[in-house]
């Protein structure tokens, strides 16, 4: 989800900014030097870290998620694509009644698919 991304940066840069005045308050430094420090910090070292964070976050994302999913669909057929649409449109479905949102107009799902060598097709018509 886009927003996790967000939070988890957020989080990050917290948790980094708070481990690194426990350190300088654990080194002796006092609170006048701590946030000269931690001034000079936050536009480098902690901002480098949680780039850092984020592209490592995102780049595990794309491999372990994004890029097996994609290729499972690339090397499916037509009905199974058809099939893995309507899960995808259903699960969308649970997550807005489980949010109690209405994203759209809801009801029973159709699936077709339009193909260079098939035309339109239905794979799953509600009459």
């Amino acid at each position: 989800h886009p927003y996790m991304f967000d939070v988890m940066a957020s989080m990050n840069m917290v948790t980094n900014e708070a481990a690194s005045e426990i350190a300088l308050r654990k080194a002796g430094l006092d609170e006048a030097e701590i946030s000269r420090v931690m001034g000079e910090m936050r536009d480098s070292e902690l901002l480098s870290l949680s780039a850092e964070f984020i592209h490592t976050a995102r780049t595990i994302s794309q491999e372990e998620f994004i890029d097996p999913f994609i290729a499972v669909v690339a090397a499916s057929g037509k009905k199974q694509m058809g099939e893995t649409a309507k899960a995808l449109v259903e699960l969308n479905i649970l997550k807005s009644d489980l949010h109690q949102t209405q994203t759209g107009v809801g009801g029973e799902v159709d699936v077709a698919m339009i193909s260079r060598t098939g035309g339109f097709e239905w794979y799953a018509k509600k009459s």
